[in-house]
């Protein structure tokens, strides 16, 4: 789990893609340079059953390579560069927010079990939240593993709080930033939960989002993000075992 002190988490939207294609190793190099406080990055379900790290469900925006994840091997798609979860984890100790996706045409069957039996054996459920928009994943994840911190993405739309969290699970609401308030960030607290802001890339919002007292704030600008926290205290990831909080 990720705990929250003076300031908010300042999370790297897919890595610092503004120096390196979204999504891959170099991307998360960068924003562990940049100084973020977390990682956020997506998932899809590969042909032999591994997690690769990828927005969309296949390869031309991203690599310019015809294909769909789905359908490819991990070795076929780290050959062209698109990483594997388990090479983030071996990179960087930084914590994660790792969002589950779905294909346009169906459903990653299993993802949710591999997802949480790769974290166990790296030792990195500690640090990661698995975010979704996705509610069937959301709920499968907090059966398999209710101890692993979760947290709901949504837009254009409000939702009940506390129905929210209990048919979830969930510790965390990333709602898009445009919908937040500080009623919003205040009744969230109080049903103990905390708020990420996505994707919040002007250094106005970002000011604001910090003034709600949002617990993180996602963006594709770590370092101008940085420059608006600059003057509060560092936040920290709380390292210890999360079974025994």
């Amino acid at each position: 789990m990720i705990t929250t002190q003076s300031r908010p988490l300042a999370v790297a939207h897919r890595g610092s893609a503004q120096h390196a294609t979204e999504n891959t190793l170099p991307a998360f190099q960068q924003a562990v340079e940049d100084g973020a406080d977390v990682i956020e990055l997506d998932i899809h379900l590969t042909a032999d059953k591994d997690l690769a790290v990828i927005h969309d469900d296949t390869l031309e925006r991203t690599h310019g390579h015809p294909g769909e994840v789905r359908k490819m091997t991990s070795q076929e798609l780290r050959a062209l560069g698109v990483p594997m979860l388990g090479d983030v984890l071996q990179l960087t100790e930084t914590p994660l927010f790792v969002e589950i996706k779905q294909p346009k045409n169906g459903r990653h069957e299993g993802i949710e079990q591999i997802l949480v039996d790769q974290l166990d054996r790296a030792q990195a459920d500690s640090r990661t939240v698995v975010i979704s928009f996705d509610e069937t994943s959301l709920k499968k994840v907090h059966e398999l593993d209710p101890a692993l911190a979760t947290g709901y993405l949504y837009a254009g739309r409000p939702i009940d709080i506390e129905k929210t969290r209990d048919e979830l699970g969930i510790q965390y609401l990333a709602p898009h930033f445009a919908m937040i308030n500080r009623e919003f960030v205040e009744e969230a607290h109080a049903a103990g939960l905390k708020v990420d802001a996505w994707l919040v890339n002007r250094s106005k919002d970002m000011q604001r989002m910090a003034d709600y007292n949002c617990d993180a704030i996602t963006t594709d600008k770590i370092l101008p993000l940085q420059d608006v926290l600059s003057g509060n205290l560092v936040q920290l990831p709380d390292q210890q075992d999360r079974r025994a909080s």
